[in-house]
């Protein structure tokens, strides 16, 4: 199940409704389990797509352009919400045939719905360009559980640098899965120019390799002359991931596009600074010189510029607490579940 529907779900229970999630997500499947007060399901790809018994007050179909998640949503009963957590560009010719396809039919499968839910007003307008009726959107960031990632900054101790054997006086990190769009490529070419310019640092990227690209990135780091300036640690424990953050000297966002970055609230809340490309939902999080700063996609001497000034300058005091103050007062799961709750029971309250 990911994160942003178990969280989602478990607060709506905590605040007495009663909720079942669906997925096909996981290893136990055809099961039913109680998880945190949330009634949960694991079915097969058969089941999930007729899945629903008719007594449900809401049904609320998360994902946009997945096939499945689609297939089940359009058929489902009413009423029932969309919420979309990111339209991606196309990246190979299957992907461009699937565009080219819900360019032409996503008006149809999303205007069955009551509401639908964007992250930003980019997200926003991309829907409104393949037809989706302006009065159904309604604008829900990503959120981050603010109080208790505080808590775990507080609570987790140890050295990342020392684990991860990182030996340079500064290290910066990017976060999340290997894919094309991330921009780890300039990423790794904007290392070159680092080393090249004798800065100590070291690039760390967490996160898994679904699409088995590491290797490639690694062939290219050792070609380029800085293998040892580059390190890919996949998937990393949580302690770890948080030890990351409270140490790291900048957290590093080169996307192409982006939906809303959980990343860059992490971040923020761990006063990390935070450099980052102004694609999809970031833009609304990263403003220049306020509370980050902004690179070009596709330029690795952009990233060099903004790595090397913040190495040279270190945190700048006003950009970190202003980006903190940002996601502690705006952009957490105690704020977002109650404009969910809303939303949801005008849509229940308009079906009666």
């Amino acid at each position: 199940m990911e994160s942003h529907v178990k969280n989602e779900a478990e607060l709506l229970s905590e605040k007495g409704h009663e909720v079942k999630v669906v997925t096909i997500a996981g290893e136990l499947n055809n099961s039913k389990r109680i998880e945190n007060g949330v009634e949960v399901h694991r079915v097969n790809k058969r089941e999930f797509l007729t899945w629903g018994s008719g007594s449900e007050d809401l049904i609320v179909v998360h994902q946009y352009r997945h096939p499945l998640s689609d297939i089940a949503g359009y058929f489902a009963g009413h009423p029932k919400i969309k919420r979309i957590h990111g339209i991606y560009p196309p990246k190979s010719s299957f992907d461009s045939i699937k565009k080219r396809f819900y360019d032409f039919f996503g008006n149809k499968i999303l205007n069955d719905f009551e509401v639908i839910t964007a992250l930003s007003e980019t997200q926003k307008s991309q829907l409104e360009k393949i037809g989706v009726k302006d009065d159904k959107i309604e604008i829900v960031p990503n959120a981050v559980n603010a109080e208790k990632w505080l808590e775990d900054l507080e609570r987790i101790d140890g050295d990342f640098k020392e684990e991860y054997e990182i030996n340079t006086k500064h290290f910066g990190i990017v976060v999340g899965r290997l894919d094309w769009n991330k921009g780890i490529e300039d990423f790794v070419k904007a290392v070159r120019y680092i080393v090249e310019d004798n800065l100590s640092f070291i690039g760390v990227v967490i996160g898994p390799d679904p699409k088995n690209l590491k290797n490639g990135f690694e062939k290219m780091s050792k070609k380029l002359g800085v293998s040892e300036n580059v390190i890919f640690t996949g998937k990393v424990p949580f302690k770890d991931l948080v030890l990351a953050y409270k140490q790291a000297d900048l957290l590093l966002l080169p996307s192409f596009y982006e939906g809303f970055p959980t990343v860059v609230m992490e971040a923020m809340l761990s006063q990390t600074p935070v450099i980052a490309t102004p694609n999809g939902g970031t833009k609304h999080l990263v403003k220049e010189g306020e509370t980050g700063y902004l690179c070009e996609y596709g330029n690795p001497s952009s990233i060099y510029q903004k790595i090397k000034y913040i190495v040279k300058v270190g945190r700048e005091e006003n950009v970190v607490e202003n980006a903190y103050f940002l996601v502690k007062n705006k952009y957490t799961w105690s704020n977002l579940i109650e404009r969910l709750e809303e939303i949801y029971m005008d849509v229940v309250e308009d079906s009666d």
